[in-house]
């Protein structure tokens, strides 16, 4: 080889990990790695990668990653070697030897429009939106050892993007677009409600050389959320359901947070923990995420801290009390929900208190339920003493225990009230023919209205 002839004292300068001789070239990458030469190969053509074997790249991507911890003496090697193995290979006519092997062209093209949607103007979304943000997520690692596997080009003035040679092998792609101000903050986003993403998918198959799509947008704030992870099992959150304050799904929504079809709580690694949602300027927004195997388990509705302080007792219980323990949404223009762990606890232990004592009015209790509810107030109540004296470590500790606690109770307390409605309507069932057997019995009117009539007195008495 060229490293032999060049360094012949030195064996190991250079590794072929094209064609080793027992392992592949990842065995020789401690780190996931993004080369130039990929995007070669995935058009068909052939390409090699100069690359540091046997390095963990520690410092990549972080702040640690400066001048003075680069390794002068190596780097001076590694660039006397390649300029070597250059000189070579420029001077030798069969480094590029008759290959049999036919790489398949998998790139594809993708363009598309941004439009935003006005229907006092027209029935079809046709107002562009000029120099947004068009973005695509590639599968499975966000970044390579620092680089990005997040795809950005930008619309042009008439709201047209393009993205040449799509980093994907087939599947769906899901495509994003904002636009920004001046100031960075993200004022259009892809509207998810009935008018954009069910209309016009912000999905495309993967499936043809040259794809093309259309995108709605709306005009938004941002509210960001963070801690969604499931504070009994650890898992991350992966379902995510946004409500208007009257708890219908708004018509224009957005958020960002998963592909639509991933399921990361059955995930160890490579997890999201964040989510940003996008709502109307100066609307209110409740936000409900759980996992796919247990149910919600983030509850955000901003229910009276009133309620909290001080519950209400079973005779207290009514229509308008549960309206208010459903809460009233938080407002985007909030910007960010502080304190998430102790607000998500707070707002399932409300609506179950009053969920519990709208029962108990009726003389339906659960002990089981009960004894963890109370439990979780007593752990919200300690991490409001911990945040008055500034102990953030166990106020933490305290919410996320009665986050833990409400959230094991939550689905056993809807599932108690939704078994009492179930059974009631169960009983009026088995009533109404016993009201018709009853008239048979006692009246045998012959008579169809009187028949009816008195089937409805039995049934009403």
């Amino acid at each position: 080889s060229y490293s032999e002839a060049l360094f012949p004292s030195e064996p190991d300068r250079y590794v072929n990990a094209v064609i080793p001789p027992k392992r592949t070239w990842k065995d020789f990458m401690p780190a996931p790695l993004a080369f130039d030469s990929e995007m070669v190969v995935f058009v068909g053509k052939h390409g090699i990668t100069l690359a540091t074997p046997n390095d963990l790249r520690e410092r990549a991507d972080t702040p640690s990653d400066r001048l003075e911890h680069v390794d002068v003496g190596n780097l001076t090697k590694q660039i006397r070697t390649i300029a070597g193995l250059l000189i070579c290979a420029a001077r030798d006519p069969k480094f590029f030897p008759e290959i049999k092997m036919v790489i398949r062209d998998e790139a594809h093209d993708l363009k598309g429009h941004i439009y935003w949607w006005d229907p006092k103007k027209s029935f079809t979304p046709n107002i562009p939106v000029p120099e947004a943000l068009v973005v695509y997520q590639l599968p499975e690692m966000k970044s390579c050892s620092g680089v990005r596997r997040l795809m950005v080009t930008m619309a042009d003035e008439k709201g047209k993007f393009r993205f040449r040679n799509i980093r994907q092998r087939g599947g769906s792609i899901e495509v994003r677009a904002y636009k920004l101000d001046e100031e960075g903050r993200i004022v259009y986003a892809p509207d998810m409600g009935r008018e954009g993403n069910e209309m016009y998918p912000i999905t495309v198959r993967n499936d043809w050389w040259e794809l093309e799509m259309m995108e709605v947008l709306f005009k938004c704030e941002a509210l960001s959320l963070f801690d969604l992870v499931d504070p009994r099992y650890l898992s991350a959150l992966d379902v995510l359901n946004v409500l208007t304050p009257d708890n219908a799904a708004p018509v224009k929504y957005g958020y960002t947070f998963l592909p639509q079809s991933a399921q990361q709580s059955q995930k160890e690694k490579n997890i999201v923990v964040a989510a940003v949602v996008f709502g109307e300027p100066g609307s209110k927004l409740k936000v409900l995420m759980g996992t796919s195997l247990f149910g919600i388990k983030y509850l955000l509705t901003n229910a009276p801290e009133e309620l909290l302080a001080h519950p209400i007792s079973p005779e207290e219980a009514s229509p308008e009390v549960l309206d208010r323990a459903l809460g009233e949404g938080y407002s985007v223009s909030e910007g960010i929900i502080a304190l998430p762990a102790y607000k998500v606890a707070r707002d399932m232990w409300v609506i179950d208190d009053v969920r519990l004592k709208t029962l108990a009015k009726y003389a339906v209790e659960n002990k089981r339920i009960e004894e963890l509810h109370n439990r979780a107030r007593e752990a919200l109540m300690r991490a409001r003493d911990y945040r008055e004296k500034l102990q953030y470590d166990k106020f933490i500790a305290s919410a996320r225990e009665a986050w833990g606690l409400e959230a094991r109770g939550y689905p056993d307390v809807k599932g108690t009230a939704n078994d009492t409605v179930r059974g009631v309507v169960f009983y009026f069932a088995l009533l109404l023919p016993f009201s018709f057997f009853l008239e048979r019995l006692l009246f045998g009117f012959t008579r169809i209205t009187k028949q009816v009539g008195a089937t409805a007195g039995i049934f009403v008495a």
